[in-house]
């Protein structure tokens, strides 16, 4: 039976992979395509798997609740961490990112174009830097044991 602890872990490797997949992709030189929905995409879903994973470390969130009451939503997540952890500056600072392009990564705008051009907006080396703030807090409170490690819901 998976735990929480087994269940944050798991949030961190896919949050850590999806950011390190935006870097090699920030880094692509060719001028072949600025692939800027692929990199919204990339760091909006680092970000959604490092929230959720803070989130289940607790032990107070099922698997279920956290698909179905946060399901996509950046701002709910950003919302909830901060009830549960208390305010930091790079929640406000990672609301400021997320609030324009939210809606669109929700309903999938990085890859159907419903909105895209809210993604034009988005100074992605700045945003890159507080997602990273979030995978490197998930892995540092997975490590740090603060939580009981119980079976997840």
């Amino acid at each position: 039976m998976a735990t929480t602890r087994n269940f944050a872990n798991w949030f961190y490797v896919s949050s850590r992979e999806f950011h390190d997949a935006y870097n090699a992709l920030a880094q692509d030189r060719s001028g072949r395509n600025d692939f800027i929905a692929v990199k919204h995409y990339l760091l909006c879903h680092a970000l959604e798997t490092s929230l959720k994973g803070l989130l289940a470390e607790t032990g107070n969130y099922s698997y279920n609740q956290l698909r179905r009451n946060f399901s996509h939503n950046l701002l709910r997540l950003l919302d909830e961490v901060e009830h549960v952890r208390g305010a930091s500056t790079e929640i406000d600072e990672c609301r400021a990112y997320v609030r324009p392009i939210n809606e669109d990564y929700m309903q999938g705008g990085y890859g159907y174009p419903n909105n895209n051009v809210s993604f034009t907006g988005i100074q992605l080396e700045h945003f890159t830097t507080v997602v990273q703030f979030f995978v490197d807090t998930l892995m540092t409170d997975i490590s740090s044991y603060n939580f009981a490690d119980v079976p997840m819901q």
